[in-house]
């Protein structure tokens, strides 16, 4: 391994992706091949405040929040958890959780006391048409 691909590789395992390409030079990242830096990328861990989409995109703050937690509600269909247990199940901030239960009703339902049921909205408009 050459030394830009070594200083890349550094780079990456320290910083994750997608912030290694802040502390590596430009005129350094160009003398390494494609392919080898999506090789060590596959593999590398994802930058604090990131996170991988299913997709395979990297996506930073609120909106990953969100996206998480649709994601785990239709998991999780019929669930019934307070806001922290869905919080820490869902890996997304107590807030997170708040903000989606207000603006999602059809997906978060109000159960006892201070509990929520995880619904699956399209299934239960379908339920309602028949």
């Amino acid at each position: 391994m050459n030394d830009a691909a070594a200083q890349v590789a550094a780079a990456i395992e320290t910083h994750g992706a997608p912030k290694w390409v802040t502390v590596v030079p430009m005129s350094v990242r160009r003398q390494v091949a494609s392919d080898i830096k999506a090789q060590l990328l596959a593999a590398a861990r994802v930058s604090e405040g990131w996170s991988r989409q299913s997709d395979g995109r990297l996506v930073f703050g609120r909106l990953d929040a969100r996206e998480t937690l649709r994601q785990w509600a239709t998991q999780n269909i019929f669930a019934v958890l307070t806001v922290r247990e869905i919080a820490e199940q869902a890996g997304v901030p107590q807030s997170a959780v708040r903000t989606m239960i207000s603006e999602r009703a059809d997906i978060f339902r109000k159960s006892d006391g201070r509990t929520y049921e995880v619904r699956d909205p399209n299934a239960d408009r379908q339920a309602d048409k028949r």
